[in-house]
């Protein structure tokens, strides 16, 4: 937005994002001698305000995160509706999520160092010991989607957990209504997916995955469906932490693996228990501030000089400038590939080569036995030159303008100091004389036609049968 735009006590200064089904705002709220503050304002998307289940579902959270009054969780300053449009205020952040931290550590082809990831860890138990016990005026509740995205590190090194938005208080409803599940699939607890049932154990499951993940740079049970991740979730097998991280001290990897057995029985039972097990890898004094160094380097090298995070799943951060593609050189008119012929005659290699590149070939010359020198032959002319396929940039790549009663074009190495690099290979060892002379004959349409029908039939079943075997695991039918 242009300009701050009013609502009730709040200017909003800029969108930083939408999920789903709610957006949040970098918002304002200003009061007599200069009084300024700064907050999230989440606000229900329009769309679904019109649902009374999910504005009841939203009034939860707000209830759920008013009385989770803690160091490390996020506070909810204000709740609220103007003009119809129900709106939760939090605190403010001013860091990043660690989803984003670990992101751009890897692109630094970098990891969370290990005293780091044992204070995320010490200080995520103490927000959920205290969630999952009840106090004066408040009940236990259980987060239900702890992920990188819902972890939030200060400039100031501090973690808070935060996005209570599917919360429920321990006891009350104990299995999800119609089998449905929600949460994030590779976070996801056994007991959770395959049976709608969660506890305090299952919220250590998800933190024993955010662990592993912040120690390995990879998610222990990452599948390549969703289907298949919950699979690898049932059968409980992963990478050793020490086999992919092997200076992590052997105290906490067994830590964080106890925490990814499927049985829930067979995991700590309570945060106050792994916190227990954890003060054996306690972090020095020190390593608050050393997070927040490196939450002001990753800052500082993003195209903005302030990022704030907030308790939303849609971090506010840069646009990442698209990636650089190299650029292809057209064909000279009678470039050709050299082969494993003995004493071959170099062409000469003008200055301006670029030692790293392969020119490509123009397919629509015929190819004459005898054109080539000594030294050189024609490549197989039912290969297909890189001039017929589109260019990875959507762009049409020029050919090389056919030359009349030309040989074949083909392409050369554009290398001549680094002989041997490459294995020399002679396409005239391996091209079939049939093949050189005459082309394959085309297949009639109407095969063409019945492969494609067939492939298109087997492609809709196969979805078909894959959306039925999805559905019935996530309702425990299977």
């Amino acid at each position: 937005m242009s300009a701050p735009v009013r609502f009730g006590p709040y200017e909003l200064a800029r969108r930083l994002g939408a999920g789903g089904m709610a957006e949040t705002f970098l918002a304002v709220r200003r009061g007599p001698a200069g009084f300024e503050q700064q907050v999230c304002v989440k606000r229900i998307l329009p769309a679904f305000e019109a649902d009374p289940q999910f504005v009841a579902q939203f009034m939860e959270e707000a209830r759920l995160a008013a009385r989770l009054r803690h160091a490390n969780i996020t506070q909810v300053v204000d709740f609220g509706e103007v003009d119809g449009s129900h709106y939760l205020a939090l605190e403010l952040v001013d860091g990043m999520d660690l989803r984003t931290l670990l992101r751009r550590q890897r692109d630094q082809g970098s990891r969370l160092d290990v005293d780091l990831v044992a204070h995320v860890g010490v200080e995520l138990a103490n927000a959920l010991d205290f969630a999952h016990t009840p106090g004066r005026g408040r009940e236990a509740v259980v987060h239900r989607d702890i992920s990188p995205s819902n972890v939030l590190c200060s400039r100031a090194g501090e973690v808070y957990l935060t996005d209570f938005g599917i919360a429920r208080v321990l006891g009350t409803k104990r299995r999800t209504e119609s089998g449905v599940v929600r949460g994030k699939v590779p976070y996801m607890a056994a007991e959770y997916a395959r049976h709608g049932i969660f506890d305090a154990r299952s919220d250590l499951f998800s933190l024993g995955v955010l662990l592993y993940e912040s120690l390995t740079g990879q998610r222990p049970f990452e599948g390549v469906t969703d289907l298949d991740t919950l699979q690898r979730i049932q059968g409980g097998a992963f990478t050793p932490i020490q086999a992919l991280r092997p200076d992590a001290p052997e105290s906490l990897a067994s830590i964080v693996e106890h925490l990814l057995h499927p049985d829930p029985e067979q995991r700590f039972q309570t945060a106050g228990a792994l916190l227990e097990a954890l003060s054996s890898v306690s972090p020095p004094p020190t390593v608050s501030r050393h997070l927040g160094e490196v939450v002001r380097g990753l800052s500082e090298s993003l195209s903005q000089s302030l990022h704030l995070s907030f308790p939303s799943r849609t971090g506010a951060v840069p646009v990442e400038p698209a990636p650089a593609y190299p650029e292809v050189a057209p064909a000279d008119s009678f470039e050709r590939t050299r082969t494993a012929n003995p004493t071959p005659a170099t062409p000469p290699v003008s200055s301006a080569d670029t030692s790293h590149l392969w020119k490509a070939t123009d397919p629509s010359r015929v190819s004459q036995p005898g054109a080539a020198p000594p030294g050189w032959q024609t490549t197989d002319p039912t290969h297909v030159s890189q001039h017929d396929r589109p260019s990875p940039l959507g762009h049409p790549v020029a050919s090389a303008p056919a030359a009349p009663k030309a040989p074949l074009a083909q392409t050369r190495l554009m290398t001549e100091s680094a002989p041997g690099s490459l294995p020399d290979i002679s396409i005239a060892d391996v091209a079939s004389p049939v093949a050189a002379s005459s082309p394959p004959p085309k297949p009639r349409r109407g095969v063409v036609m019945a492969i494609v029908m067939f492939g298109f039939l087997a492609f809709v079943v196969a979805s078909a049968a894959a959306y039925v075997l999805v559905h019935l695991y996530r309702t425990g039918a299977l």
